[in-house]
């Protein structure tokens, strides 16, 4: 069994193209967020470009001209505050309680694209009278094309100041789930017996629907563990009736990309990701986990159908 560090750095590098150091992108990251300065533009740069607004306003003949040109100052200056408060956002992405242990393992997660931006090796421009940035090519296999809004100009993909940031915010953790999920588990625990339907009803609809299913999947929800990590690893290993999840031998071999017989750690993140782009499935197969995450994780034995239910304490210890 492979052990859950590797596990990671594996879908890391394999799933997620993640080709950046981790100590890179965090000290880049870091380094804003001890930045005293109110700005990162440099004075150079915005002298540049109010240079020439000066030189009109200076020159113009009438009250309306220079009232135009005062909009296109105003204008700027939101567009400032527009891309320090995105550069916030960003930064923040290297704190592990905001964004876990492993954001840079999440979809959508623009870690090239935000590094670019943090070091200024892209600048934003306006297309559609929207700011946007241009996306790395390194992030492009990382990208749910369904679940990203991506501007096309000039035979390169964009993305608006706006869409990152609501990316941005999509990767956080989602720490009501977490409680929501700790309080059932705990709760289970209390009761005499274990009501699997019901358990499960209240996990799917009342938790996991409404929450952040992104974060469900790939953040740490219960216990330290991670569902995507645990699904990979079940998928390689022949394992998934221990994790509850409704998932067929049958089906892994048709999702097999190789089909020879044997499901390597490739196989299994290229089987995850095709299972994952079925919402409604997906949805299933994370109740069907917390479920039995709950029902295994009892102290207190089932009354019922302990055998039928393969129960082991220990499983997720």
């Amino acid at each position: 069994m492979i052990k859950k560090a590797n596990l990671l750095v594996t879908i890391k590098n394999l799933i997620y193209f993640n080709n950046m150091k981790e100590s890179d992108y965090d000290n880049i990251m870091k380094a804003h967020v001890e930045d005293v300065k109110p700005f990162t533009f440099k004075k150079s740069a915005i002298k540049d470009i109010l240079l020439p607004l000066q030189e009109a306003y200076l020159s113009a003949t009438n009250n309306f001209e220079r009232k135009e040109i005062e909009e296109k100052v105003g204008e700027l200056a939101v567009d400032i505050n527009k891309i320090e408060e995105t550069k916030d956002f960003i930064a923040a992405t290297s704190d592990k309680q905001l964004y876990g242990k492993t954001y840079k393992a999440k979809p959508n997660n623009f870690i090239n694209t935000n590094f670019n931006i943090m070091t200024s090796a892209v600048n934003p421009i306006k297309i559609n009278n929207q700011l946007a940035y241009e996306v790395s090519d390194d992030d492009q296999p990382n990208i749910m094309l369904d679940q990203v809004d991506l501007i096309e100009s000039g035979g390169k993909n964009y993305i608006s100041i706006n869409e990152l940031q609501r990316q941005l915010e999509n990767n956080k953790i989602d720490t009501d789930t977490q409680e929501a999920l700790t309080a059932i588990i705990n709760d289970v625990d209390a009761i005499e017996d274990f009501n699997k339907k019901s358990v499960y009803n209240n996990i799917k609809h009342n938790v996991i629907i409404p929450g952040n299913l992104n974060s469900i999947v790939n953040d740490e929800m219960f216990g330290g563990r991670v569902f995507r990590d645990d699904f990979i690893e079940a998928i390689m290993t022949s394992t998934y009736d221990s994790l509850g999840v409704s998932l067929t031998e049958e089906e892994v071999k048709q999702l097999d990309p190789t089909n020879d017989g044997k499901i390597s750690l490739e196989d299994a993140i290229v089987i995850y990701s095709k299972l994952m782009e079925n919402k409604e499935q997906t949805i299933d197969y994370v109740a069907e986990y917390f479920t039995k995450f709950a029902e295994q994780n009892r102290t207190k034995p089932n009354l019922q159908n302990q055998e039928e239910a393969g129960y082991d304490p220990y499983e997720f210890a």
